[in-house]
Order: C-alpha cells, then sequence, then structure tokens
C-alpha cells in the first residue's frame, strides 16, 4: 500500500510508500470553475493548465477547483491519497483503465460519517487496476484553502488582533503615540519616556447623594451624558483622557495652560 500526501500551500504532492514501491502522481493540473457548476462528466473534456508549483495554493476563492493528475500502476495495487487541508467539500473521482469510476465525497462541513477513513486529515482509499488511472479532486471552501498549519497560525493572529484591540480600550492611543509604538503589542517592559504634563480631574459635584436617588440605569445615563460632554472638551484643547474613576475624569495635557482652557471651556467661562 501507498500513502500520497496531497497538501495544499505548504506540503508538496508527493508519495510516501508503506508497502511496495513508491508511486509518484504526474501530469498535475488544475481548472478553475467560477460559476460552481461544472460536473465530472463534462470536466473531463474541459482543457486543464499545469500547477505553477509543488505546493499548489487556491487561496481564497468563491470558485470550485478541479486538480488532476495520473498514477500509473504495474499490477494492482491500492493506494490511500491523504488529503492535508481544511476544506468544506471534496470529492474525489477515479477513472480505471476498465472504465469503472470510484466516486467519494467528504468535507470539512460534511458528516463524519462521509469519511472513507476515520482520520483527522481527509483519506481516500483506492484500488488500482494495472494500467492508467485518472484522479480528480473538486474543491468548494468559503474559505481559504490553507493547510492544517496555516490554519493554526491565522487563527493565533486573529486572536492576537483581537486581545490587542481589547486592549486598546484601556490604553490611551496617545501614551502609544508618547512612547513611539504603534499598538500594544509593541510595548515592552521598561519602554518609558520623560515628558512634562499637566494633570486635570474633574468630577460630578454631589453626585454620591444624586446617585442614591437613581437607578443603576439611571446613574449610567447621567454619567455618560456629562463625560459626552467633557470628553470633546478635552480633546479640543490638546488633552486626553488617562482614566475614568467613576464620576470623575483623569486628563493629561502637554502644558498648564491647556489645562486651564479645558476647565473654564467646560464651565462655561471660556
Amino acid at each position: 500500500m501507498t500513502i500520497l500526501l496531497l497538501g495544499l500551500i505548504n506540503a508538496p504532492l508527493f508519495a510516501a510508500p508503506m508497502l511496495g514501491a513508491s508511486m509518484v502522481p504526474r501530469d498535475l493540473e488544475f481548472l478553475e470553475d467560477p460559476s460552481r457548476s461544472v460536473s465530472f462528466d463534462t470536466v473531463q473534456s474541459r482543457p486543464f493548465m499545469p500547477v505553477p508549483s509543488a505546493k499548489p495554493s487556491f487561496g481564497y476563492s468563491a470558485s470550485a477547483y478541479w486538480l488532476r493528475f495520473t498514477l500509473d500502476s504495474a499490477d494492482q495495487s491500492e493506494v490511500w491519497i491523504e488529503l492535508v487541508s481544511l476544506i468544506d467539500s471534496i470529492e474525489m473521482y477515479a477513472s480505471a483503465p476498465s472504465g469503472g469510476i470510484v466516486r467519494l465525497k467528504t468535507g470539512r462541513m460534511e458528516p463524519l460519517r462521509t469519511r472513507p477513513v476515520a482520520h483527522r486529515n481527509f483519506v481516500f482509499p483506492l484500488r488500482l487496476e494495472k494500467g492508467t488511472t485518472h484522479v480528480y479532486f473538486r474543491f468548494v471552501s468559503s474559505g481559504s484553502m490553507l493547510s492544517e498549519k496555516d490554519a493554526a497560525q491565522r487563527e493565533a493572529l486573529e486572536m492576537q488582533r483581537r486581545m490587542t484591540e481589547s486592549f486598546e480600550r484601556f490604553v490611551p492611543a496617545e501614551f502609544l503615540a508618547l512612547l513611539g509604538k504603534p499598538d500594544v503589542a509593541s510595548v515592552r517592559a521598561g519602554d518609558a519616556v520623560r515628558r512634562e504634563l499637566a494633570v486635570l480631574f474633574a468630577d460630578i459635584r454631589d453626585f454620591t447623594s444624586m446617585s442614591e436617588k437613581m437607578s443603576p440605569e439611571e446613574n449610567f445615563r447621567f454619567i455618560n451624558a456629562c463625560l459626552r460632554r467633557i470628553g470633546p472638551v478635552i480633546r479640543q484643547n490638546g488633552g486626553f483622557v488617562d482614566k475614568y474613576i467613576g464620576d470623575a475624569i483623569m486628563a493629561l495635557f502637554p502644558s498648564a495652560t491647556a489645562a486651564v482652557e479645558a476647565a473654564f471651556c467646560h464651565s462655561g467661562r471660556g
């Protein structure tokens, strides 16, 4: 028995002999089907194009793709074709010298019972007759046709992006600009700069007594209404909000004059 490992992007197409002689597929070609309407009966007469490299990559695409290659066998034998890729729907067709057709269908979005072999990858067992067998694969996927390794890397990058965006909600972008960093992920322990800044504290007079007479929802609406008025005034005078402390706000300014002007504007005196 021979296992053919068929990988999209990272793994080249090659033969790993388990029993017997190595079997190398030849004439690896592909066909793009943008309409996803080409059937197996029709595709056999369509012109295919040579795969440009030993690591075929179809990337993100709404098209269906057909992959075709041939296997030569000196006598009857068995091969397992293992597809190392995360693809929604996979169809395999094998045309034997005697004229018989083998049809198999599985995929990431298909029930597990459709997998010919219980394995984490897609494995297609195929009995070969003496002579030349033409093998066709049809791939359809809503995402990228990535190898498992690439998919894991992409998932890790997406997780890092979400974590960075979450941290940035609590770290003012102005702090990053002062440090000369493009994002939170670029900040390292010990990164620091020396600057002279003015600090402005502002809170709501008698908020404690007022809040005791309001429901939690009314408290939230009241505080947010105040902060929506204070924030723009701070930014208009060159400052930025460092943190919110209950009903209070702490803002930093490049100069004391800017901080005083913001305070006067907010009080209605500016």
